[in-house]
């Protein structure tokens, strides 16, 4: 791990180098700006104790944030058991030098997730201490699909980690390993190696049953690192969280003085901090009205051919469209989504009617393969999957899988690309081109993806969400011909269908074909609406001519005809 980390930063230095970035290394603060020739000075005061002082027209805070510490636990992440610290947060697990039989992970968000799953693979025995009341709800505020996200509980079950819901963490006490008892001789360094956790109920704060551990590590967020940059010097206002309030031009209140990435709050990404950075780079460097000399103008002039900011980069921007970039959780498998979920879409602003497409590993060449005669053949999830709803209409899923959220309406926009699966981080940049493209259906159905790989979860996708499209669309027909036949009670009879489909235009030898594909031989019959489904979406016949109308007219538009052509 220190390898990686060394060689991150070395690569940094060296685009600093390439690009004749002067750096210093040092601790700087503003400074209230006594030269009208700049409109910021920053003092950068080095280790040895000497400082230099630096004066600029702009500066860019990106100082990041560090780990939310437990208040009830505040003692543990310094104090030492048995030779080693018991207590770590997100930024100081790096420091550990021991491997861990036992470990509680508090938090239910994407890093608690992301460290319970490592544990677990190193065989260590994890318990998740949650607030929510499931791991979907824990993490429905980053937007997170519901279904993919059972996926992931259900994996971590799979794991052995223990999931705790609805739980805190109020106090602890350092105690004795049972297998570690007094014996007869003992040495100085012997004592208390493990921590006993108080577990109390959220809603009530009722005791629980206490926890044992080797080791604690918070994940409960994260917090702007403002302290010691002098903010207060040049008036620059932070929200009640702490974050750097910024403008749409990643501007804060104090004019010249920009910030990016997590000093600025949520999303809290390496991605979008890096996006943040260019665009205030961006904003900075804009061309600027009132030039009065002709070396200003010729300066201006350059500066216009750079890119500026197209769009909006501030933290309300981001959050306010899903579409924006996408999110990977590097479990294992990985979980990765971008756009929006079939919740979000459904419900205000948006008020689309939507369809989702699943495309499942274990129906494509490639999850075949690589899990064939595994523990993860298969729908290998479905043990430890939740029985009953999942709080949408359809069945939860039951192994690793991909799936499109799409608009009801033609053509069939993507809106939402969800996916749990190995690989899944790498895939999603694909979705991602789909919803920020605006592509639909029949884009994803036309390519054509080199065998063997895990893109062809697309396009199972896409014919599956293509399948839902044509039953929800016979589910309207039935209801049509309900009518139309004179009955509208719920059950349609051969009559009824005969009656309905000589009303709506149809020819007698197709009348005739669909009569003997709903009824089999024997007409005196009734169907239900699910047996209609099932069997007319076997048949091919004029009706489906219909299928892609949403409306109440008998006929398709021209556009709505070539898009059921292509997908069809």
């Amino acid at each position: 791990m220190q390898q990686i980390l060394r060689k991150s930063g070395d690569n940094n230095m060296k685009a600093l180098s390439l690009t004749n970035v002067p750096h210093l290394r040092g601790l700087g603060s503003l400074r209230p700006n006594l030269d009208a020739s700049a409109r910021c000075t920053v003092e950068v005061a080095y280790h040895r104790g000497d400082s230099i002082v630096l004066r600029s027209d702009n500066v860019l805070l990106a100082t990041g944030s560090k780990a939310v510490r437990l208040a009830a636990l505040e003692q543990w992440y310094t104090m030492p058991l048995g030779g080693h610290v018991r207590c770590y947060d997100s930024d100081s697990i790096k420091q550990l030098d021991f491997l861990p039989r036992k470990v509680v992970v508090v938090g239910g968000g994407i890093i608690a997730v992301e460290f319970a799953r490592i544990f677990a693979q190193l065989a260590a025995d994890v318990t998740m201490v949650v607030r929510a009341t499931d791991l979907p709800k824990s993490l429905s505020r980053v937007g997170i699909d519901r279904q993919i996200a059972f996926l992931l509980q259900a994996d971590l079950l799979a794991a052995g980690v223990k999931l705790l819901f609805e739980s805190e963490i109020a106090g602890a006490e350092a105690v004795v390993a049972p297998d570690e008892a007094p014996v007869r001789r003992r040495s100085a360094r012997d004592g208390p190696r493990q921590l006993e956790l108080d577990v109390v109920k959220t809603a009530t704060l009722e005791a629980r049953a206490p926890l044992v551990t080797d080791l604690v590590l918070t994940a409960t967020g994260r917090r702007a690192v403002t302290e010691g940059l002098g903010l207060e010097h040049l008036g620059i206002e932070l929200q009640a969280n702490g974050d750097v309030g910024v403008t749409a031009e990643l501007m804060t209140s104090a004019g010249g003085v920009y910030a990016a990435g997590d000093v600025v709050g949520a999303p809290q990404l390496a991605s979008t901090g890096i996006e943040q950075g260019e665009s205030a780079v961006d904003a900075m460097l804009g061309r600027r009205a009132g030039c009065e000399s002709e070396e200003e103008e010729a300066r201006s002039q350059q500066l216009e051919a750079m890119p500026k900011a197209a769009v909006d980069c501030s933290p309300a921007a981001l959050l306010s469209n899903a579409a924006r970039y996408p999110i990977g959780i590097w479990t294992m498998p990985e979980l990765a989504f971008v756009g929006l979920t079939s919740e979000a879409a459904s419900a205000p602003p948006h008020n689309l009617r939507v369809v989702e497409g699943v495309g499942r590993y274990s129906e494509s060449i490639r999850g075949h393969v690589h899990t064939v005669g595994s523990d993860r053949e298969g729908e290998y999830l479905a043990a430890f999957t939740p029985r009953g709803r999942t709080g949408t209409d359809v069945e939860p899923l039951t192994g690793p899988a991909l799936k499109l959220v799409v608009e009801s309406s033609a053509p069939h926009r993507i809106l939402g690309v969800h996916a749990f699966g190995e690989d899944a981080c790498e895939l999603i940049h694909f979705g991602t081109t789909l919803v920020q493209g605006g592509k639909c259906l029949a884009d994803v159905t036309a390519v054509c993806f080199a065998a063997v790989t895990y893109h062809e979860l697309f396009k199972l996708a896409a014919r599956d969400a293509i399948a839902t499209l044509q039953r929800e669309a016979w589910r309207r027909i039935y209801r049509r011909l309900d009518t139309m036949g004179g009955g509208a009670d719920g059950t349609l009879s051969a009559d009824e269908v005969q009656r309905g489909l000589e009303r709506w235009g149809a020819e007698s030898q197709a009348i005739d074909d669909i009569l003997r594909a709903l009824f089999a031989k024997n007409r005196s019959t009734f169907v239900d609406i699910e047996q209609f489904v099932t069997r007319a979406s076997r048949m091919r016949s004029p009706m489906q001519l219909d299928l892609m109308d949403a409306g109440d007219a008998s006929t398709l538009t021209e556009a709505d005809a070539a898009d059921y052509n292509r997908l069809v």
